[in-house]
This record gives C-alpha cells, sequence and structure tokens, in this order.
C-alpha cells in the first residue's frame, strides 16, 4: 500500500508556477522550488517528476489560470468587437494597474522568448499558444462584421504579434505595454 501524500498538490503546483514565472527556466534550480514549495527534493520528483516535467505541470496550471479565463469569450461562437475589447481592456488593465505582475510578462511568451529557439518541446507548446491566441483574435474579428475572411486572418496575425510584443515590453516599461494594447483595442473599433 502506498504512503498517502503529506501535502496539498495544488498549492505546491503554485509555488512552483510563481518560481518559474518569475525566475525563467533555466534559472530556476530544484533548490529554488524546494524553498518555494516547503517540500523536498524527492517529494517533488515523486508527485511531479523531474525540473523539466514540474514546469510542463506549471505551464499547464498557467494555461488553465490564466489563458483559459484571459480568451474565453474570444473564442466563444458569438464573439465580436466587444470581446475584442474586454481582452485588450484585461491586459490594459494588469499592465496600468499591477506593475509588479506585469512585469512578469506571460510565463508562455517568457518561455517563447527563452527556450523556443533551441527546444523542440519549447516550440511546440508556445507555437500552439500563439496559434491560439491568434485564433481567438481571428474569430473576434471575423465576428465583428468589419472584416472579411482574409481580413480577419491577416489582422489577427499582426495584432497577435502585437500582443506578443506588449507582453515583452512590459517586463521593463508595463506603461508602454498598455499604451500598445489601447491602440490595437482602438484598431479593431474603427475596423
Amino acid at each position: 500500500m502506498s504512503r498517502p501524500k503529506e501535502f496539498e498538490v495544488s498549492p505546491a503546483l503554485d509555488a512552483v508556477l510563481d518560481t518559474f514565472w518569475s525566475h525563467g527556466y533555466e534559472v530556476t534550480s530544484m533548490s529554488d522550488l524546494e524553498n518555494a514549495t516547503g517540500l523536498s527534493r524527492s517529494s517533488l520528483y515523486s508527485t511531479f517528476g523531474n525540473k523539466r516535467q514540474l514546469f510542463e505541470a506549471a505551464l499547464a496550471r498557467y494555461n488553465e489560470q490564466t489563458v483559459e479565463p484571459t480568451l474565453r469569450a474570444l473564442e466563444g461562437p458569438s464573439a465580436g468587437i466587444d470581446e475584442l475589447k474586454e481582452y485588450f481592456a484585461t491586459l490594459i488593465s494588469t499592465f496600468r494597474s499591477e506593475p509588479k505582475f506585469a512585469v512578469r510578462g506571460c510565463l508562455i511568451v517568457n518561455t517563447m522568448v527563452e527556450l523556443a529557439a533551441q527546444d523542440e518541446a519549447a516550440r511546440k507548446v508556445t507555437s500552439a499558444h500563439y496559434e491560439r491566441v491568434r485564433g481567438a483574435i481571428e474569430n473576434g474579428l471575423k465576428g465583428s462584421g468589419k472584416f472579411t475572411i482574409l481580413e480577419a486572418s491577416l489582422e489577427s496575425s499582426r495584432i497577435t504579434s502585437s500582443v506578443m510584443g506588449a507582453l515583452v515590453i512590459s517586463h521593463f516599461n508595463p506603461k508602454m505595454a498598455a499604451e500598445i494594447c489601447d491602440q490595437l483595442s482602438s484598431e479593431v473599433s474603427a475596423g
């Protein structure tokens, strides 16, 4: 019979997520993860696996807690300009009112910058994220009735690239990141 776990998995995974989000994959050590969770290395390994598996679990948790709620309405069948404006408003609000949070950027975009060039698994995760965001924005543009299918496709690529750029810029200038998203929101509203 196996011994029951003596800790809650969710708070430990949240601490792992927070650590990777704050420091990135490469810089974060197993000692950092032990300190953040208060768990021994053997407990972390037996529950989550090695450092890479911990990182993948953190990415999944981030997707569940941050990406899903942010994109849900924009991915819906009735998405349009209002959902696009709300998406940008969420980003703008974070950049302007939560600078301590904003300078961390997006964990998945951070992973794109840090690992995607040399790591196939990271490239797949970050490419899928880019396509998901692009698809959600395209969905909102199509639903607005202001863009043809071709225009929505082209604009969604441009807008997504700008959003990803804003998330990188937020590391050193959240105000500028907010201004980028504010401009994007104005552009889609004008059509």
